[in-house]
């Protein structure tokens, strides 16, 4: 036992590493599982650790629905062995825990769900205090008596993006960051996994699946314990990542074009938005995947950058900085005739659009002239 937490806190420390604490959805650059809501699932195999027993018991996650609820008990997570008051649970538009005793209570919390929001969903059975709960981002939103007769067991696998039973249809949703506790969570803990906390009670941690691997069919257990495996046309999301990023910088000929762009994300949801930027400000009517800039005068240099949004709500950006091509003159001295024992005055120089301090060196023939560093 002692060796499965290390491992997990070990591994928890490193996934910190590239989560953000403070989070609301999955952090940008994460994937996670989009699923059909008929064919598309993950199984893990049975095994007596996830099932909620005759203890107290938590199941937290991150979903979004792409549609309405297919059906009225339509399933995110389930583990039972039949339909009816057969053992086991399922998690969908309601929680419906069932003892193999014989006795089933049902907790509806469907009217907290909007379609195309992330939600994070916490469901818990208290047996301390008799209760069912459902959490909704992060608060209590539903709660009954829980009156559970016997152990809440089944046989079958957990099943996430549907039903074990193979029955009932799931959700056309995508679902991220899979936990399981043998333990009632409090607000504040609750709170704390919305929050992005990867070490919420790790000793009465069963399983943890990120659902976060990109490709591939094993989806590992943040624990190590218990597996599993994708079945079906499920499909791996990215959120927030763009297809390519500008240039860092960008040398460009006076008085000549520029096109800035196109620009895309790497997964879009949606309807995906553009917002052009220089030096800061928001350029107006500059709501296109690029820009095109003619002719380049010194007025355009500096940092240019677009922001980009679709319905996941991630705004991520790329920027370039925009420089005339080197060396570009806009004032340099001009040739001078003079007798012996005028004055003469050569200059003054300067660059077109300098980027950054501009220093001066003045040379008679190919000697430097010592002091002479004014323009």
């Amino acid at each position: 036992m002692f060796g499965k937490r290390l491992w997990y806190w070990l591994a928890a420390g490193w996934i910190l590493l590239g989560v953000n604490v403070g989070l609301a959805k999955p952090p940008a650059g994460s994937y996670a599982v989009e699923f059909d809501g008929s064919n598309a699932k993950v199984v893990v195999p049975h095994h007596d650790d996830l099932n909620p027993g005759d203890g107290n018991w938590t199941c937290s996650f991150w979903v979004k629905l792409h549609a309405d609820f297919s059906m009225g008990h339509s399933k995110f997570i389930a583990k039972r062995d039949g339909t009816g008051a057969s053992g086991g649970f399922y998690i969908g538009s309601q929680f419906a825990p069932a003892c193999s005793e014989g006795t089933r209570r049902n907790l509806d919390y469907q009217r907290h769900f909007s379609v195309g929001e992330w939600i994070h969903v916490a469901v818990q059975i208290d047996r301390a205090d008799n209760r069912l709960r459902a959490f909704i981002n992060g608060e209590l939103a539903e709660e009954t008596e829980a009156n559970l007769r016997g152990a809440v067991d089944a046989e079958s696998d957990l099943v996430i993006g549907g039903d074990s039973t193979g029955g009932l249809q799931g959700n056309e949703a995508t679902i991220w960051d899979v936990r399981i506790w043998q333990e009632a969570l409090s607000v504040d803990q609750i709170q704390a996994v919305k929050a992005g906390d990867m070490l919420v009670m790790p000793d009465a941690l069963a399983g943890h699946w990120l659902l976060n691997e990109g490709a591939g069919e094993e989806i590992r257990d943040q624990v190590g314990l218990h597996h599993g495996q994708t079945s079906g046309p499920v499909t791996w999301s990215v959120y927030g990542v763009l297809a390519s990023n500008l240039p860092e910088t960008i040398n460009i000929e006076p008085n000549s074009s520029v096109t800035l762009g196109p620009v895309a994300l790497a997964d879009p949801r949606g309807t995906v938005s553009f917002q052009w930027y220089h030096n800061g400000e928001p350029v107006d009517g500059a709501t296109d995947a690029e820009i095109s800039i003619s002719p380049f005068t010194a007025a355009h240099t500096g940092s240019w950058k677009v922001e980009v949004t679709d319905d996941n709500d991630y705004t991520p950006y790329t920027s370039a900085v925009l420089r005339v091509e080197w060396p570009v003159w806009s004032e340099q001295p001009e040739d001078v005739a003079a007798t012996i024992g005028s004055s003469v005055t050569l200059g003054p120089a300067a660059l077109y659009a300098p980027y950054g301090s501009v220093s001066y060196q003045w040379y008679r023939g190919d000697e430097p002239v010592p002091g002479a560093t004014d323009p």
